[in-house]
């Protein structure tokens, strides 16, 4: 799956806002937050 910039800046945001390194469990909710806007704008 190509990642799209805004996707990059978002994930981006969420680790400067969290200020700690990414564990799996937010790896997850990432993954599921992209599966739900990819469901939502067809992305996929």
């Amino acid at each position: 799956m190509i990642v799209p910039p805004y996707l990059i800046e978002m994930i981006n945001k969420k680790a400067i806002e969290g200020t700690k390194i990414a564990t799996l469990t937010d790896v997850t909710s990432i993954k599921d937050e992209i599966d739900i806007l990819c469901n939502a704008v067809n992305f996929c």
